[in-house]
């Protein structure tokens, strides 16, 4: 067929549906499709995801492109176009990756050792405040309200609110410095935040609601002090034993009545498909020895399935065994940074391959084992991985078996009072992997202010958060010292080298990225109230790219959350 023209391959193809055909045409253009792909991407494994797109789509055009003089161009065209999107992908993971770095860095040791020095000291100076700046500051960091509801609450402005608690603050910043822990105004607000208020036990709430109730009642009715302060004594020692007896039984009642549930429940589906399989291989035996003992001829279909159940029972036996060795090796090999790597690597070779099953076992240990042991990882664990984990879901169902059951167990540990942030930020990750923020944000809705866990709960939803206005939440997910640190991050990152493929494209698509992640950042903190850091960033915005586009997007945003009048005030606007 190489005689052929394009039109005519093409005709044969869409036509006749003739392989030979189409074969042909990859195989007269598939250099030219690979090498400009290559060129765009600069991997060898992407641009033969490229390549093999650009094919795919032919395929499915054929028909119009039948009349077409050339195909050349149109395959050329279709290349670099499938190869940007590729790129633009790539640069927002790793847009994302670096969020979830400074994510899990936030929520790494690092601030529980600042609190260890900050706690023995925070209450005394606390009590060297003013009334009005220690109210603001309880309202701001301690319940976590916006600087609106903190100005609304003091009957002040909300610039008023901003001015008293940043005050505040920096006293406390000079109360802790006297005693030797240095710490910044910032660091001080996040590590306070984060730390400083504790769910109470159990129960707690209750028990003394109940128990002002019953010593009230006891109050009217009692005809002397000192029998009223006897009852009353009385009553709420016996409220809080029988609370803590009621707290430590049924807590775990409940507890076990969940789990056994549960356990009942996988138990009846595992002895179901145990019973459908021993009915299978019983109705195999029976009719094999039927054949042993008389003249039967088993029938097409019973062959087929004595086929079938000598497979299943092969496919078991070599499972137990590779699952034992898998196991041995893994025991036995320490968990290093190269070796996560390289075992990543090889996952995405055998994703690539078609090799869904063992590059979903790799992935699997990459994210139980390796990556959980190697701190480095961080970043690419919550993001990039389970990314990859996804993507292999979409032709293997087992992938997403395996992340929803990884969610499942997250969502249980946080449930079952896991107060770890981390735990709260993993849950966060991977519903927003399996598409599922909602749970998310269920979650967070639920959890009271002040809890430790709504920070990371309120960063997997940051763009629900924005889109729905509830600016006070988004701020707590990215706050303004991390927004900080991102643009730092982002205007470093944009410094390629200059032998970069693609460089220019590159830059712009991480530009534009930056641009629209800032001016979010701007609306959020106008948004809740922190008008100082608003101004701050959309200055310093504006200082690194001032084109008419980003003022108009940031005037947008600035005007979504009620503060249009925000960059009057800024140089030179």
């Amino acid at each position: 067929m190489n005689d052929q023209t394009d039109q005519q391959l093409l005709r044969d193809y869409s036509e006749r549906q003739s392989d030979a055909a189409f074969a042909a045409l990859v195989h007269r253009y598939v250099d030219l499709v690979h090498s400009s792909a290559f060129r765009m991407v600069n991997d060898t494994h992407a641009a033969k995801d490229v390549t093999q797109a650009v094919f795919v789509i032919l395929g499915k055009n054929a028909r119009q492109l039948t009349d077409r003089p050339a195909l050349a161009g149109w395959l050329h065209g279709t290349a670099r176009n499938i190869a940007a999107k590729a790129v633009r992908s790539e640069v927002r993971r790793r847009a994302r990756e670096q969020e979830a770095a400074v994510m899990s860095e936030i929520l790494s040791a690092s601030p529980d050792a600042s609190w260890e020095h900050i706690a023995p000291h925070l209450d005394e100076a606390l009590g060297e405040l003013s009334e009005a700046d220690r109210d603001a500051v309880l309202l701001r960091y301690f319940k976590n309200h916006d600087l609106r509801t903190v100005g609304a609450t003091l009957g002040i402005s909300d610039d008023a609110a901003q001015k008293r608690v940043s005050r505040a603050v920096e006293r406390l910043r000079e109360f802790f410095n006297k005693r030797g822990v240095t710490v910044g105004a910032s660091g001080l607000s996040v590590v306070i935040s984060a730390n400083a208020v504790q769910a109470a036990p159990v129960g707690l709430a209750l028990t003394i609601s109940t128990a002002a109730a019953l010593t009230g009642t006891t109050l009217a009715t009692t005809a002397t002090v000192t029998v009223t302060k006897t009852i009353a004594m009385t009553t709420l020692q016996k409220i809080a034993i029988a609370a803590v007896i009621a707290a430590g039984v049924a807590i775990p009642l409940v507890v076990r009545h969940q789990s056994k549930t549960k356990l009942n429940a996988a138990n009846k589906a595992a002895q179901e498909q145990t019973t459908q399989t021993n009915l299978l291989l019983k109705e195999n035996g029976d009719q094999s020895s039927d054949s042993a003992t008389s003249s039967y001829k088993p029938s097409l279909e019973e062959l087929r399935r004595r086929g079938e159940v000598a497979r299943l029972r092969r496919e078991q036996a070599e499972a137990r065994v590779k699952s034992a060795q898998n196991a041995t090796a893994a025991s036995d090999a320490p968990v290093t940074h190269d070796g996560v790597q390289s075992r990543y690597l090889k996952a995405q070779q055998l994703a690539r391959s078609g090799n869904a099953a063992e590059a979903l076992r790799e992935y699997l240990w990459c994210y139980d084992e390796g990556m959980v042991n190697e701190t480095s990882f961080r970043g690419v664990r919550t993001s990039f991985l389970l990314n990859s984990i996804a993507e292999l879901g979409k032709a293997h169902s087992e992938a997403l078996l395996a992340l929803r059951e990884r969610r499942d167990s997250a969502s249980q540990r946080f449930i079952n009072g896991d107060a770890a942030p981390a735990t709260a930020f993993e849950l966060a990750s991977l519903n927003r992997v399996l598409n599922d923020d909602q749970n998310t944000l269920s979650l967070l809705d639920q959890l009271p202010q002040g809890d430790s866990r709504r920070k990371p709960l309120a960063y997997g939803v940051y763009d629900q958060l924005v889109e729905a206005q509830r600016y006070g939440d988004a701020a707590l997910g990215k706050s303004y010292e991390q927004i900080d640190r991102m643009f730092e991050m982002i205007k470093n990152e944009s410094r390629l080298r200059e032998n970069t493929p693609n460089l220019e494209m590159i830059k712009k698509i991480q530009k534009d990225s930056f641009i629209k992640s800032a001016a979010k950042g701007v609306e959020v903190l106008a948004g809740s109230g922190d008008l100082e850091h608003a101004q701050t960033l959309a200055g310093r915005l504006l200082t690194y790219d001032n084109s008419a586009e980003t003022k108009a997007l940031l005037q947008k945003h600035v005007t979504r959350a009620g503060q249009s009048d925000l960059l009057k005030s800024l140089p030179n606007q």
